[in-house]
Order: structure tokens, then C-alpha cells, then sequence
């Protein structure tokens, strides 16, 4: 049995919609906003983008890491980041 309680009343998550990585790749980071513990996990385009903190307690800042893009096509990858029962969701787009 899974029970699934709501967020607290004063729950707040506040972060990007996007971000754009640079085609060279390397670091890149997103400020989050929030009073709640927080978990953060790539949905899709983790060949390429990798997450340096997975979690954090309050406010915080997540670091990732791009490899390059090689290719002439841009390409997104989609983050998710729960915090107390709050979701958001990112899209990373890097230019080929």
C-alpha cells in the first residue's frame, strides 16, 4: 500500500521552465527555491547530461555536467525536481 499525502500548505518550489547548455558542453547549474527536501533525477538525455547533486534540503543550487555536442542538431534533455510532494519540470536544450 502506497499513501500518497499532499504538500504541505506553505510548500513552495520555485525554478527554471529552461535552460540552454552551451554546444562546447561543461558545467551548468539552476538555483532552487524551496522549503521542503528536494530530490532531483534526468528524465531523459542522461548520455549527455549527468547531475553532480541529486538532493538537497531548502534552498539550493544543482550542478550538472553536459559533454559536448558533436552533432549539427540541438538536443534536449528533461529534468524533474520534486520537494515535498511540489514537481517541476526543466528542459536543457544544447545547440549542435
Amino acid at each position: 500500500i502506497v499513501i500518497v499525502l499532499p504538500p504541505p500548505a506553505d510548500a513552495f518550489l520555485e525554478v527554471a521552465d529552461s535552460l540552454d547548455a552551451l554546444p562546447c558542453g561543461g558545467d551548468l547549474s539552476f538555483p532552487v527555491s524551496t522549503n521542503q527536501p528536494w530530490q532531483v533525477t534526468v528524465q531523459v538525455g542522461g548520455d549527455w547530461l549527468s547531475l553532480q547533486n541529486q538532493a538537497g534540503i531548502g534552498n539550493g543550487i544543482v550542478m550538472l555536467f553536459c559533454q559536448p555536442n558533436l552533432g549539427i542538431f540541438a538536443r534536449q534533455a528533461v529534468i524533474s525536481i520534486n520537494a515535498g510532494g511540489l514537481s517541476k519540470t526543466i528542459v536543457v536544450t544544447q545547440a549542435g
